[in-house]
């Protein structure tokens, strides 16, 4: 804990304390309640900004992160909010295994997709999929099969006219 500084006031009143709680309430990030002569209080006020300034960079992770997914399309991203404990901690976690799994599902669909342009047929989808990206995949697998389909049809006839057309 630190120390009050000279211009530190003497104790938090209620009001301070149910404005700076409103202001956090209503998502405003810069709330902050003075540090006081009174260790009680200081203890108080510092806890409380301690908190705010946890959830501005947790807020400032995720912001990031769904930028640079959402709207830039870069993969791979992850948070990172030091000192996060508790369910923090547990949202940091969850927010990047989510970002992991998604981007380990999209890469292996993209590969599918190059190897499907470089008529590679040889190997579906490796990665664990659920919901959407689960009937995607899908739609993938039976897409490559038709093309692979397609592709052996395709050999096999021009193999057929290549003998019917060998001269002799």
């Amino acid at each position: 804990m630190s120390l009050p500084s000279d211009s530190a006031t003497p104790r938090l009143s209620q009001e301070q304390i149910l404005d700076a709680m409103k202001r956090l309430h209503q998502g405003d990030l810069t709330a902050q309640l003075p540090l006081c002569d009174d260790p009680t209080d200081n203890e108080t006020a510092q806890i409380f900004n301690a908190h705010v300034h946890q959830m501005n960079q947790l807020a400032g992770e995720l912001t990031y992160l769904s930028r640079d997914i959402g709207t830039q399309g870069r993969l791979g991203g992850q948070i990172e909010v030091p000192g996060a404990v508790g369910t923090w901690r547990d949202l940091v976690v969850n927010v990047n295994t989510m970002s992991v799994s998604l981007t380990n599902n999209l890469r292996a669909m993209f590969h599918h997709i190059t190897r499907i342009a470089n008529a590679d047929f040889s190997q579906d989808v490796s990665a664990k999929m659920n919901g959407e990206l689960l009937e995607a995949e899908q739609v993938l697998t039976a897409l490559s099969d038709q093309l692979a389909a397609l592709h052996r049809e395709l050999i096999r006839l021009a193999e057929a006219q290549l003998r019917e057309h060998k001269p002799d």
